[in-house]
């Protein structure tokens, strides 16, 4: 299911990209979920409260907020999460570029742009749970895409993969084996305990990192240079896209 949210001080606005936004996934056969916020503090308080989105649709002017700012900390938090601006000023599209938005759509041609902004969407979550890791435990099998992983830890004779979402699941595995199974430029190993998705990584300061989900971990010294070489090379490959 794809969870989306909107974000626009105008209640009229706001239900006009719903609606268009509803009615172009549920003729794709898509479930969903929308929520439309009317500030960018309500919309805040349910990402802190542990809700995730897939699309966030944002206006750049929210009464006295700044949308670019909101943008910058939304993407800090739900990095897999596509941004998409919806504004009725063109003149900020440029401006726009420095988040690195998935798409700009002017208000006055919502309609006509949405479409191919949505079956672009579409194209880019199946692309991202295409790549996956399977648990398999006494309890059965579970399919997790790798951008819902944060990280995983060992705790005994299980490691215990923690999601974005802050569940988790538990497997008889080493963190050895399930590297193994993992993308190298994606995933690596942060000490003994510890195997980090470095694209859910938003700083590398000193001897500690932080993720997206808010949690700081230390980093042992002798994979500190690899860990900021990887966050780099990831960085700088997504803002290519």
């Amino acid at each position: 299911m794809l969870k989306i949210a909107i974000c626009d001080d105008d209640r009229m606005d706001a239900e006009r990209i719903g609606t268009a936004v509803t009615e172009y996934l549920e003729n794709a056969g898509e479930p969903l979920s929308c929520q439309i916020f009317q500030s960018g503090k309500a919309l805040e308080y349910e990402v802190e409260d542990g809700q995730a989105f897939d699309l966030l649709f944002l206006d750049i002017e929210l009464g006295e907020e700044d949308g670019f700012l909101l943008a910058k900390r939304l993407q800090d938090r739900l990095p897999a999460a596509l941004l998409l601006f919806v504004s009725s000023y063109e003149k900020y599209v440029y401006d726009s570029f420095r988040l690195q938005p998935f798409r700009f759509l002017p208000k006055r041609c919502l309609e006509q742009m949405l479409p191919e902004a949505m079956s672009a969407a579409l194209t880019e979550r199946k692309r991202r749970e295409d790549r996956f890791l399977l648990l398999e435990n006494g309890q059965g099998v579970e399919k997790i895409p790798l951008d819902r992983i944060a990280y995983i830890r060992q705790q005994g004779k299980y490691a215990c993969v923690v999601k974005t979402d802050g569940s988790q699941s538990k497997v008889r595995r080493t963190l050895k084996s399930l590297a193994a199974e993992l993308p190298e430029e994606l995933f690596l190993q942060i000490d003994r305990g510890y195997l980090c998705n470095v694209t859910k990584v938003t700083q590398v300061k000193n001897d500690k990192l932080t993720l997206a989900t808010g949690e700081e971990f230390y980093v042992s010294s002798g994979r500190l240079r690899e860990l900021k070489d990887k966050v780099m090379e990831y960085w700088i490959r997504e803002k290519k896209i």
